[in-house]
């Protein structure tokens, strides 16, 4: 668990709730120092879907990429099938960028398409004023 906690190198955060400390997802950067840019992800727990924690931990996953670490861009992707991430990801200013039609397979064998989305410093900045 503390290999797949603490890895790549930035790694996995829990999302926690302020004044109970109850465990309501995670978030994760990789970062891809050469090119100055990193990817994020983010999994809330069902139960606490709709509450805001999803764009409110990408927000700050972005501030740490680009006000911390400095960074020229953040990609993230989702499932075409899953709009609520999505939304969350335009909130943040990210905008897509391509489809990647059939790029893996569901469980069940369905085909997804995977949505790729960014934001460079420069917009981020920009969303800020």
């Amino acid at each position: 668990m503390a290999d797949y906690w603490m890895g790549d190198p930035l790694g996995k955060y829990a999302v926690v709730l302020k004044g109970t400390n109850q465990f309501a997802g995670a978030v994760e950067v990789h970062l891809d120092e050469r090119n100055q840019k990193a990817e994020i992800g983010y999994l809330i727990t069902r139960r606490f879907w709709g509450n805001g924690y999803a764009p409110e931990a990408a927000a700050a996953l972005l501030d740490l990429c680009f006000n911390i670490l400095h960074l020229n861009r953040v990609e993230a992707m989702y499932d075409s099938r899953n709009h609520n991430s999505g939304r969350v990801l335009e909130k943040l200013g990210m905008h897509v960028e391509g489809r990647l039609r059939n790029d893996r397979i569901d469980d069940d064998g369905t085909p997804i398409t995977t949505v790729v989305t960014a934001i460079t410093a420069r917009e981020y900045r920009e969303n800020r004023e």
